[in-house]
């Protein structure tokens, strides 16, 4: 029975560790589930164009093979969304030395839910993209008539995929 005490506190502790590293960025479970949240938004509203990333890098240890992308974006003057492609760098996307090294089409809605001067998207695709450790993931956004202006909230879960 005394044994019980130690085993919750730790239990408690690992609890806390996990919430807070999952805070900070991309979530792992060990060698088999990631998430990431894309914080990061550089939209240049004159080209109507966006980028949704994070600061952090996938694992260096394993692929990442990006199962869903999820996103809420808005367009303004009732724009349209036509085009969003999800894609791995070699560096920040934010970096004038970065390059694209490989893309792969998400599906977008057809339509959008027009509220005011506002139309509204909401990417839920299913994908089978693999990218390679230590690579930035982008989801780029592309919309013709009005500025985009993401809502933040993007991301992806996937499977941790071990080198062979």
């Amino acid at each position: 029975m005394k044994s019980v005490v130690p085993v919750l506190a730790v239990a408690a502790a690992i609890a806390v560790l996990a919430a807070a590293v999952q805070a900070a960025g991309p979530g792992r479970v060990g060698n088999v589930y990631y998430e990431d949240l894309f914080t990061n938004t550089n939209c240049v509203g004159s080209l109507f164009f966006c980028q949704n990333y994070s600061n952090t890098p996938t694992p260096t240890d394993a692929y990442v093979r990006v199962k869903h992308v999820a996103c809420e974006i808005s367009i303004q003057n009732n724009g349209v969304l036509y085009r969003a492609q999800l894609q791995a760098w070699n560096g920040p996307p934010a970096s004038n030395s970065s390059l694209i090294l490989k893309q792969f089409a998400v599906g977008i809605p057809t339509q959008s839910l027009a509220t005011g001067s506002l139309n509204y998207y909401t990417i839920d695709s299913e994908t089978n993209f693999l990218a390679g450790p230590g690579r930035y993931l982008v989801l780029n956004l592309q919309g013709s008539g009005g500025a985009i202006t993401s809502s933040g909230v993007c991301g992806i879960t996937g499977d941790l995929v071990p080198p062979q």
